[in-house]
């Protein structure tokens, strides 16, 4: 999650290894994951930082206050049960998630202690994993933000749709980061950031340029879906599974004037 002075942003991280130093559809989720008080603690792994299993892969730092870990069991919840409901149930498997309170946690899972970010890495036959720095009254949000990457990407597969595709659609399901006041994005076409290296280099950035890129795709998304509805939106998907062109499926872009 980087953050631009007081607003929020979404970054994908370059690696989630451990390093040293619009209305949405209304569905019913079939997620039964962790709820509060599912599971007591338990030992993580062989970590270099010392971290507990709340339940059903989410770990946090070790000494974090029970009330807090509460919180976030709820949330985990909550972020889950937005995804499901939106793309009417979960395909993805549910991705662990690490949480940081601390500089050292984030130097070793995010690689940096600044500019705190969150982000998600996985493939559709594996579980995945979702780190986030910063743990406030945003987590909600870019929890719900990477679990929608993981379910678009299980959708998909093993093709993909562009970056700022999945980053737009990832922004408007998940309301994060928010885009209520956000400038205007300088770029001139969004398709630009179709891969992710580009993607990374035209929002990694400390500017407010970064955040209104994010803003500039979930509006061509929300566009898009409010024009074409849920039906169009589940049959694009689903064509770009079978390896059918993104293009020709999304057709022109909505924001252009």
């Amino acid at each position: 999650m980087k953050r631009f002075g007081m607003l929020l942003s979404i970054a994908v991280a370059s690696c989630l290894t451990p390093r040293p130093a619009g209305e949405p559809p209304v569905a019913t989720s079939a997620h039964q994951g962790c709820r509060p008080g599912a599971a007591p603690q338990v030992a993580a792994r062989a970590w270099d930082i010392p971290m507990v299993e709340l339940c059903d892969g989410i770990f946090v730092e070790k000494g974090m206050p029970e009330g807090l870990q509460r919180w976030i069991v709820g949330m985990h919840t909550r972020a889950l049960d937005h995804v499901g409901n939106f793309f009417g149930g979960l395909q993805a498997k549910t991705p662990e998630v690490v949480l940081c309170s601390t500089d050292d946690c984030r130097r070793y899972f995010a690689g940096r202690a600044d500019d705190a970010r969150s982000s998600y890495r996985g493939s559709p036959d594996e579980r995945g994993n979702v780190v986030i720095t910063t743990i406030d009254a945003s987590f909600e949000g870019e929890l719900t933000h990477e679990m929608c990457h993981a379910e678009l990407h299980a959708r998909v597969a093993p093709h993909r749709v562009p970056a700022w595709f999945h980053e737009g659609l990832a922004t408007y399901v998940s309301r994060s980061p928010s885009c209520e006041y956000a400038p205007l994005a300088q770029l001139e076409d969004i398709r630009a950031l179709a891969d992710s290296e580009a993607w990374r280099s035209g929002t990694d950035t400390p500017t407010q340029e970064g955040w209104a890129i994010y803003c500039r795709a979930r509006t061509e998304v929300e566009r898009w879906y409010l024009h074409h509805g849920s039906a169009h939106f589940f049959a694009l998907l689903e064509g770009v599974k079978r390896g059918e062109s993104f293009d020709d499926l999304n057709g022109p872009l909505l924001t252009q004037d």
